[in-house]
């Protein structure tokens, strides 16, 4: 089970204060969280304004929520975010995709198919099977090594693989072989 306890905390707070805002508001979650956050966060917002009461209720909902996974490798996180190879954005209305193509446009001039834009449940579940899939290859490559029937064409394929999937592995046997 995940804690969302600080997550839904600055949704409360976000939500007790949104009611002085006369613009629209995204709030965007950026870490792996599990599938139906962004709804347990827009509810908890709403909640909020609901206790405000008439005298601050907005004649329209003026905020959106988002999911917007990072995928950044450490040690290089910033490279990463200003050259990614991808960008996820889990949005459920035009005005909140319009934002993010408009903000995420200087960063992705060279390919603007890096830009992925899914609804919210998808790029929290993007994040999730990325996560489970590099966490499946560091297995592997930490297993492969093992098999003593190894051969240069696993060699290989692996060095290609660990470059495709930007996985940062020491590996002196890969190295010298290719």
């Amino acid at each position: 089970l995940v804690d969302l306890k600080y997550v839904l905390s600055v949704a409360k707070r976000f939500g007790e204060l949104l009611f002085a805002v006369n613009d629209v508001i995204v709030f965007v979650t950026k870490s792996t969280v599990p599938v139906g956050t962004a709804e347990k966060v827009r509810n908890v917002i709403n909640e909020e304004l609901a206790k405000l009461g008439d005298a601050h209720a907005p004649l329209f909902s003026p905020f959106r929520v988002a999911s917007n996974p990072e995928f950044l490798k450490e040690g290089s996180a910033i490279q990463d975010f200003m050259k990614p190879d991808r960008v996820v954005v889990g949005v459920d209305d035009d005005l909140s995709e319009k934002m993010f193509r408009e903000l995420y446009a200087p960063f992705i001039i060279d390919n603007p198919g890096k830009l992925i834009v899914t609804d919210i449940p998808s790029a929290e579940m993007i994040k999730y099977a990325s996560n489970s899939m590099l966490a499946t290859r560091i297995c592997f490559f930490a297993v492969d090594p093992l098999i003593p029937s190894i051969t240069i064409g696993t060699i290989k394929a692996n060095h290609i693989i660990i470059n495709l999937l930007r996985i940062k592995v020491f590996a002196p046997a890969i190295s010298t072989l290719i």
